[in-house]
């Protein structure tokens, strides 16, 4: 550019004139569409929604040679078992204490815990399950079994 032993990208006194050039041909690229119809572009091809389930997920299990039926619930911290459920299944259940509290709902007493060998189609393993007042399932496995 001026003619020095030197690269261009070193100092040069014409440096100025090197920049104002590589601005130059920055500014005369191709025209861009601006984000805001880029975006609408985007937008006018939604993806089709899923169909969403809105009934509760159940699996077939085998406690103490019993056919049970237990709620798969990713929302529950512990599993449980209501007092009914655990004396038809013959459940020997610790005399652990606590207290439960469900959204809504007044604290109730637990009535122990059972660890019981479980049975899942081929799978087979141990679960403690909480002994505790419940109205609307008879067993419900949350994220400990999971």
């Amino acid at each position: 550019m001026c003619d020095s032993p030197h690269w261009a990208r070193d100092y040069c006194p014409k440096r100025k004139a090197l920049n104002a050039m590589i601005k130059e041909k920055e500014q005369e690229g191709d025209a861009n569409m601006g984000s805001l119809q880029l975006l609408n572009a985007l937008k006018a091809k939604p993806m089709p929604k899923m169909p969403q389930s809105k009934e509760l997920m159940y699996v077939e299990a085998l406690v103490n040679g019993k056919a049970t039926k237990a709620l798969v619930d990713t929302g529950a911290t512990h599993n449980f078992v209501s007092e009914d459920e655990a004396r038809r299944l013959e459940l020997q259940a610790s005399k652990e204490g606590g207290w439960l509290k469900a959204v809504n709902s007044v604290a109730k007493p637990s009535h122990g815990v059972a660890r019981v060998t479980m049975h899942i189609g081929s799978w087979e393993g141990r679960v403690d399950f909480t002994v505790a007042p419940m109205d609307d399932f008879k067993m419900v496995l949350g994220m400990d079994f999971l």
